[in-house]
């Protein structure tokens, strides 16, 4: 039987919000499930190529900037201009009107769309089957196939897919739509936008532009698991066309800041000062923590064989001499260097041509992870700490099977116990070298304040609800 039903979706004025998110996020979450079906088994229609972009009027907005509020990439960028009024449809009976299989179906192979001159449309967000089914069960609260609703290949699929996947669950799926910012387009009660990507407003200043037009022309992992680390967002495929994503790279590579950067270019390395600076990163310091070279180190930041083919040189200089104010809300803290290894490691990345292939990590077997707490101390260690830790401390973090050796368990009694409270604290302010523990623990204390690290070591001390050893109290006194 064909769906005859009405479009997928169709946005309703009287059901939708404005949206604009002042945050940074993987490019937006534009118009979900456009269409309707329209074939004998109930599925979508296959994809088609994205017509080509439609004319913009002569004016005074430009044209990068009218592409950008259609597009609605200032749901999940800040710095970039807001949609004028919301585009996207609301989801909360989406599950209502069409079948768990309808949806499964269409979230693994969405359809750009648009209508007249409109060119808002669903972009790609490379789901597997996995997190379809977990995105699907959660937009349709749970339920599975129901009655009446089709007996086609898309609900033999969906079938199918609950057999084999019991890991996919509702649960999931809303954590699956939190991270993606589906919120950031479409309402949905209970559900918030959050900041889910870069700030773009100094763009020009970092990008290498044949980079970003290749990058907004086939989106590929930069932050393996998302911007803000552990979140898993990512920046979908719109299937920009070529008019598309030349209009959208001049615009952005127009918008320029200034950088603390260097004004003398790095020497080209040696064969050995190669070498040299390869032991260092490997050996000692702490890059290869939360950045991986060659397949080796963390998934936290961007690949760092990349680098170059990403951003400009003083970009790169810039986020080496002062992290947080070249990218303010970073968890990149600066590493303390003698003048001569900042010059033999910037010449070694700005020198490194890369190979590597961008992975993208499964939402299903890392944990999605968004920094939450009933205190600052709590939070502030779902940001810096949990990627390897653990939320909880377990050392069980996304980035830790990443490491060469297992991050301290901070819920253990029985090591954290023996520890006082100034050997905690020296090892967040010094990072791990400073007790003979594993280099890829980050220095933080060019980062964080006295009392933020010693709030942290008072979270430590609620995770493994241990005091540390008692000659090391004050007056001898443990908790009670």
């Amino acid at each position: 039987m064909r769906w005859r039903g009405p479009p997928l979706l169709r946005p309703n004025a009287g059901s939708l919000r404005r949206t604009s998110v002042v945050g940074a996020g993987a490019l937006l979450l534009s118009a979900v499930l456009l269409w309707g079906c329209d074939s004998a088994d109930g599925t979508l229609p296959p994809p088609q190529a994205p017509p080509a972009a439609a004319p913009i009027a002569a004016g005074p907005v430009p044209a990068g900037e009218e592409l950008i509020r259609e597009l609605g990439c200032g749901a999940c960028h800040a710095g970039l201009p807001a949609r004028g009024q919301a585009a996207a449809p609301g989801l909360d009976d989406v599950g209502q009107r069409y079948t768990p299989g309808q949806l499964f179906a269409y979230l693994q192979n969405p359809q750009p769309a648009r209508s007249g001159s409109a060119r808002a449309r669903m972009p790609d967000f490379h789901l597997d089957e996995r997190e379809s089914l977990a995105l699907t069960l959660y937009l349709t609260d749970g339920r599975g196939r129901r009655a009446g609703r089709g007996e086609g290949d898309a609900e033999r699929a969906f079938e199918q897919a609950q057999r084999q996947h019991r890991e996919s669950d509702a649960e999931l799926g809303r954590a699956i739509f939190r991270s993606q910012n589906c919120a950031g387009c479409h309402v949905r009660s209970g559900e918030d936008a959050w900041a889910a990507g870069p700030l773009l407003s100094g763009e020009g200043s970092r990008a290498e532009p044949e980079w970003l037009r290749e990058f907004l022309r086939n989106p590929t992992p930069v932050r393996p698991f998302g911007f803000q680390p552990g979140t898993g967002s990512r920046m979908p495929d719109f299937r920009l066309s070529a008019e598309e994503v030349d209009t959208l790279g001049a615009y952005l590579m127009r918008q320029t800041q200034p950088l603390a950067a260097g004004t003398q270019p790095p020497r080209e390395l040696s064969p050995f000062a190669r070498a040299k600076a390869e032991a260092l990163l490997r050996e000692q310091l702490p890059c290869l923590g939360c950045h991986a070279i060659d397949g080796e180190g963390g998934r936290i930041g961007p690949d760092l064989a990349r680098v170059r083919e990403r951003r400009q040189p003083a970009y790169i200089e810039a986020m080496l001499r002062d992290p947080q104010a070249t990218s303010p809300g970073t968890v990149m803290p600066p590493t303390p260097m003698p003048p001569e290894t900042f010059e033999l490691i910037l010449g070694y990345l700005l020198g490194r041509e890369g190979a590597t292939e961008p992975e993208r990590l499964s939402l299903v077997e890392n944990r999605i992870h968004f920094p939450q707490g009933r205190s600052n101390e709590e939070l502030l260690y779902g940001r810096v700490c949990a990627a390897c830790h653990g939320p909880q401390g377990g050392a069980d973090g996304y980035n830790a099977r990443f490491l060469p050796t297992p991050p301290t368990v901070h819920a253990s009694a029985e090591y954290i116990s023996l520890r006082p409270d100034d050997t905690m604290y020296d090892g967040i302010h010094s990072g791990g070298r400073i007790l003979n523990r594993s280099p890829r623990m980050p220095a933080f204390g060019a980062m964080l304040g006295r009392e933020q690290i010693r709030g942290l070591v008072r979270h430590i001390r609620e995770l493994c609800r241990c005091d540390g050893p008692r000659w090391a109290r004050d007056g001898g006194e443990g908790r009670r």
